[in-house]
């Protein structure tokens, strides 16, 4: 928890950070997300060729990491969409789950690509989003397929 939040503060803090710790994706995520540019010079061999670690991929996710500050977003339901094609997916705001109108993306579309969506209506740069069933989904997620959630396979 003190490294994933002085990484946050400073990417750069990743060199002080154990080999454990450089070698932990979600670590070297916020330090990349905070310095894009040099962070990974300090992560483990390991993890630095990790596509979702590589810096333009990182500046696109829009998910909250581990003990980071963000708006929740409950996801409540994920279905194919009536009109064909794509998928409705069902999302409230907070834990109180004032719902919001039914957010219609594309088939292919990903746990990242609804972040963005709900970031973009949300003003806010990042947001934690909580699947079906209550799992805190991660920046690591990002890639994973909404359509897999319609049969209860987050990646979290």
């Amino acid at each position: 928890e003190v490294v994933l939040e002085a990484v946050r503060q400073n990417g750069l803090a990743l060199r002080c950070a154990s080999s454990a710790l450089q070698r932990d994706r979600e670590v070297v995520l916020e330090a990349v997300r905070q310095d894009p540019v040099d962070a990974l010079k300090f992560a483990d061999p390991s993890v630095v060729d990790d596509p979702e670690l590589a810096p333009e991929r990182v500046r696109l996710n829009a998910i909250a990491g581990h003990g980071a500050s963000a708006p929740i977003f409950l996801i409540t339901s994920v279905g194919a969409s009536l009109g064909g094609g794509g998928l409705d997916i069902g999302i409230a705001e907070g834990l109180n789950g004032e719902a919001l109108p039914l957010m219609a993306l594309p088939s292919g579309a990903t746990v990242g690509d609804l972040a963005r969506a709900v970031s973009a209506l949300a003003g806010v740069r990042t947001v934690r989003l909580i699947a079906p069933g209550g799992s805190v989904l991660s920046p690591l997620d990002d890639a994973t397929l909404l359509a897999s959630a319609a049969s209860g396979e987050w990646a979290s």
